[in-house]
């Protein structure tokens, strides 16, 4: 028993090497450096630290977290924002540690159990390609209401615009493969707007996102948090918001084309082909129904979701996914 013990852990401590974890942090107590310290222990050899524009009052913490060797610490002069300083992170891997085997976000606020960001390791091994997500129980009695009241509205938006249900979808626990660095970084929001940005697009572009439970705590009502109640959910319900605009608006231009296109087609068909009623609308259908879809595809790749063009296949996908 003791040697299977052994086995299992010396294979996680070999899946949490291979990982890297960015933490985003802004104005950070002191429990930050012990909690880099408790990640090292558990094995995590790669940790990246963004310091988003905090004041010269904290460079002592900055200070300490550096010194471990397996830390890095980068540095905004100002703040811009937790999606900014998760991109400077991103980019960092990118350059720096291309062949680890995924990436795993923390927030610096104390909120994410060691023992939790080890389970979104094991969960990237068992499912690559996909975003994991670790969900909070916001239906515990100690979740402060602003959190509570913001993440429940931001969940059922998603589901009526995306028809997928995430109970926590402002969780800042969140692992995915290297193979996926890429698109995290070209997805577009500076602020927390990022990354509910991150789930509209892997929902769009369906990328398998998995959520696992993971401790909900809350030190001192959720103090140390820098989310700003007012400017931030009107950021997050812009995302969201402006998706359904966008997304009506798409559906109607690609609507009208397709009428527009079969009709015009019609017209130019029925003197070519006089007898064949049902080869002349099958033919004007068929060609307006693939054109239309094409402008679908690139209203929603290009404007919808503002996606750069990739060399994924993800047109071949949109049509038979």
């Amino acid at each position: 028993m003791q040697l299977m013990d052994f086995g299992e852990q010396a294979s996680k401590t070999k899946a949490n090497q291979n990982m890297v974890i960015v933490i985003p942090s802004l104005e950070p107590d002191n429990e930050l450096i012990s909690y880099i310290g408790q990640l090292v222990d558990c094995g995590f050899t790669s940790i990246v630290v963004i310091n988003d524009g905090s004041d010269d009052t904290y460079n002592a913490i900055f200070a300490g977290v550096g010194e471990y060797k397996e830390c890095t610490v980068l540095v905004h002069k100002e703040n811009r924002g937790k999606g900014a300083a998760l991109k400077t992170g991103f980019a960092y891997i990118r350059e720096h540690i291309p062949n680890c085997s995924g990436i795993i976000t923390v927030d610096s606020d104390g909120q994410h159990a060691i023992e939790d960001v080890c389970h979104i390791a094991e969960a990237l091994l068992q499912h690559p390609k996909t975003l994991v997500l670790g969900s909070r129980d916001f239906s515990l009695p100690h979740i402060p209401p602003k959190s509570k009241v913001g993440n429940s509205i931001s969940s059922v938006l998603f589901l009526f615009l995306f028809g997928k249900w995430f109970g926590d979808t402002q969780t800042g626990l969140r692992g995915f493969d290297v193979s996926l660095l890429g698109k995290m970084q070209s997805i577009k929001g500076e602020r927390f707007e990022y990354e509910m940005e991150v789930l509209a697009v892997c929902a769009t572009e369906k990328i398998p996102i998995k959520t696992i439970t993971i401790c909900t705590i809350y030190e001192g009502n959720n103090e140390g948090t820098h989310y700003r109640p007012i400017q931030d959910s009107i950021r997050i319900a812009k995302v969201l918001l402006g998706s359904i605009g966008r997304y009506s608006l798409s559906s109607g231009i690609s609507t009208i084309a397709d009428i527009g296109i079969a009709w015009f087609l019609l017209d130019y068909l029925t003197p070519r082909i006089p007898t064949d009623h049902l080869l002349r609308i099958g033919i004007s259908v068929v060609v307006a129904r693939f054109i239309s879809m094409g402008i679908n595809y690139t209203l929603n790749r290009n404007y919808v979701f503002g996606m750069e063009a990739k060399k994924d296949k993800s047109s071949i996908k949109y049509i038979f996914g």
